[in-house]
C-alpha cells in the first residue's frame, strides 16, 4: 500500500493521503486519542509494550471505546489489520458466532405472561 498519493500542482507534489489522516486527527474532539488510534492501526503501538487497555486508560476512555476508534480509522484509510488487530474474516466469524448464541439464547428464554 502506498502511503499518499501525488499530484502534479505547479511543480510540487501533495500527499494527500497523509494529509486525510492529520486532518483527520486535528478535526477529532480528543487529537491526542486520536493520533494514538492512528499509531496503533500502523502497529506503531500494542505491540506489546502497551496494550489497548492501557492505552485507553492514558486517554481516559474505554478500551471498547478506543477499539472502535482504531475500527473506524482503518476502515477509512483502508488500513490493514496489523498487531492486535483482529483480521476481517476472523471478526466476521466471530460475529455470525455471536449473533447465532445471541439468538440462542432468546429463542430459549421463558415468555413473560
Amino acid at each position: 500500500m502506498r502511503l499518499f498519493t501525488t499530484r502534479a500542482n505547479r511543480g510540487g507534489a501533495e500527499p494527500t493521503h497523509i494529509i486525510a489522516i492529520l486532518a483527520n486527527i486535528v478535526d477529532s474532539a480528543a487529537p491526542l486519542a486520536q493520533l494514538d488510534a492512528v499509531c496503533y492501526c500502523y502497529g506503531l503501538l500494542g505491540r506489546g509494550e502497551e496494550s489497548m487497555d492501557a492505552i485507553a486508560k492514558r486517554h481516559g476512555i474505554s478500551r471498547q471505546a478506543f477499539s472502535k476508534k482504531v475500527e473506524r480509522l482503518a476502515a477509512e484509510f483502508g488500513i490493514s489489520p496489523r498487531g492486535g488487530m483482529r483480521p476481517t474474516a476472523q471478526k466476521r466469524i466471530y460475529q455470525h458466532v455471536h449473533r447465532a448464541r445471541v439468538a440462542l439464547i432468546h429463542r430459549f428464554q421463558p415468555k413473560a405472561s
